[in-house]
């Protein structure tokens, strides 16, 4: 009785939850994923993407493709990580040659919304006061999703940084703050 009245109330619960319209996302939405590189760095810096690329990678073959491509000016080449493609997907987005540092590309979240599945994606620029090193760059990031993507939305939100920088300290101010 104890077990049959908790399912119960946890049913209610999520009819309550959800509104009108029945909507409302639930974890079931969201498959599992992550980032092959967990910190909020890209992947990679210099990758081989000469142009912009939203890629949904759904065969071993598609992967050596896309791993050679996101390895092209690393040495040594690492292997690519295991893949179970009748399980999983991999997300490949790339900036593609950008003339300086400072730009950034990072898969943000993963979500499912009916048939589609939705990639959130953060694109950052460096803004005003921002120094960069002057290099061509190619971000780009690769997530693993633990569903097979089938129509994918990619929703690319742009920003771009602005990087504080503290005023110059005029000629002398060292000197008297350390005399008082």
């Amino acid at each position: 009785m104890n077990g049959r009245l908790r399912a119960v109330l946890l049913m209610l619960s999520g009819l309550a939850g959800q509104g009108a319209c029945g909507a409302r996302a639930t974890q079931a939405d969201t498959p599992a994923w992550h980032r092959l590189r967990p910190e909020s760095a890209v992947f990679v810096i210099n990758s081989g993407f000469v142009a912009p690329a939203q890629r949904v990678v759904r065969t071993a073959g598609e992967w050596r493709s896309a791993w050679a491509e996101l390895q092209a000016l690393a040495r040594p080449v690492s292997a690519a990580p295991a893949v179970d493609f009748k399980r999983e997907s991999v997300i490949v987005v790339a900036l593609g040659r950008q003339r300086s540092g400072g730009h950034v590309i990072r898969i943000v979240g993963v979500e499912t919304q009916g048939r589609s599945t939705v990639i959130r994606v953060r694109v950052e620029s460096p803004g005003r006061g921002c120094i960069v090193m002057s290099a061509l760059t190619s971000p780009a990031d690769v997530a693993v999703v633990s569903a097979v993507v089938r129509e994918p939305i990619f929703a690319v939100e742009r920003v771009s940084v602005d990087c504080t920088v503290d005023p110059p300290i005029p000629a002398g101010a060292a000197e008297r703050e350390t005399s008082t």
